[in-house]
């Protein structure tokens, strides 16, 4: 089992868990760190022009047409196609409290066609992350202990970013880093203390030294080296259920969900990962991802425990009707999401027109 070294605070558990799930992300698919971004924009550092720009630039993205790339967070790749998650939408031009920020330390007006003093260093950040990963750890593979920990030192900040859109606060992290006026990109990466980055780097290893890794792989088909894994971030519904990894595989895909905890063994909290997870396969009402199997990672032990879905709903209904069953989950679903301004997929995966 994987401590920390020397003595963390509450925030710490949250904050590597976030930032191990975005390393993982990035072995499973080279996609946009589309939380880190939608971040980014809520707190005001940058337009959502430039974080549609810049998500267009991953890999995942790179071959979409100029209006998809012109609203390319919202662009999403599924097993089965791509889906646009707010089709005839315009990007949002919302802002926060680090508006204030900005422009107190800047004086500079904010606007929404007037680049932010930010983006610059932002933009050659992810352009730096990105390639490093490509060379020292491309998909389906990990780096080397140094390679793990100089991206440990990204997926930190990232998961920085990610929070603010997650919690809708900016934290104290956060306030550090950009407080002062636009960082250097070593005073973003100096972000993580040698504690996190070590931390962060032994997760990855026993990745690899446990046979998660190798059984990833075999879910997905035992691709080529270098490439992709399955879905980074499978979207179920919009802005209310978004799943962690997606490997897709020949015979169809498993839905993971990654923990970070160390103990397991508290029966409420283990009951509601259990139902979550067969919630989340069940919100797959389009079959977009064609889940056949789920699975947890629990990263501090290196074990990663499967079942088919199937079984899986049989263990959790106790011989009740699954079809039943569905169907009672997803009325109910509805009524929760309509209220929340989020509505189930429908159709199949597409593609608008370039």
């Amino acid at each position: 089992m994987l401590f920390p070294r020397g003595q963390v605070d509450g925030r710490h558990w949250a904050a590597v868990g976030g930032a191990f799930g975005a390393r993982l992300a990035t072995l499973v698919q080279p996609a946009p760190p589309y939380y880190a971004l939608h971040g980014l924009v809520a707190a005001g550092l940058v337009r959502r022009e430039w974080a549609d720009q810049q998500a267009a630039r991953y890999p995942t993205h790179a071959g979409l047409g100029a209006s998809q790339r012109a609203k390319a967070l919202d662009i999403r790749p599924t097993t089965t196609g791509w889906l646009d998650l707010a089709p005839g939408a315009r990007p949002s031009t919302r802002r926060s409290e680090l508006d204030a920020i900005i422009s107190g330390h800047m004086g500079i007006r904010l606007g929404t066609d007037v680049p932010l003093p930010a983006e610059p260093v932002l933009a050659d950040f992810l352009e730096r992350t990105r390639a490093y990963a490509e060379r020292y750890a491309p998909p389906g593979q990990l780096g080397t202990p140094g390679a793990e920990a100089g991206l440990a030192r990204s997926y930190w900040l990232l998961e920085i970013f990610e929070s603010v859109y997650r919690s809708g606060a900016v934290e104290e992290s956060m306030h550090r880093v950009f407080r002062p006026g636009v960082p250097t990109i070593e005073v973003m990466r100096a972000a993580a203390s040698e504690q996190v980055v070590e931390e962060l780097a032994r997760l990855a290893e026993q990745t690899q030294s446990y046979g998660a890794l190798a059984e990833l792989r075999r879910l997905a088909g035992n691709p080529a080296p270098g490439r992709p894994l399955g879905i980074a971030g499978p979207v179920l519904v919009n802005h209310w259920a978004d799943g962690d990894l997606l490997i897709s595989g020949p015979d169809g895909a498993t839905l993971i969900d990654v923990k970070t905890v160390v103990k397991t063994d508290r029966p409420d909290r283990s009951s509601r990962w259990l139902w979550q997870l067969l919630c989340y396969a069940w919100l797959d009402t389009a079959d977009r991802y064609r889940i056949r199997s789920v699975a947890f990672y629990f990263a501090r032990h290196g074990v990663l425990v499967t079942w088919p879905l199937a079984e899986f709903t049989d263990l959790l209904l106790g011989g009740a009707d699954p079809r039943q069953a569905r169907a009672e989950f997803l009325t109910a679903a509805r009524k929760a999401m309509t209220g929340e301004g989020a509505r189930l997929p429908t159709g199949h995966a597409e593609l608008p027109p370039a």
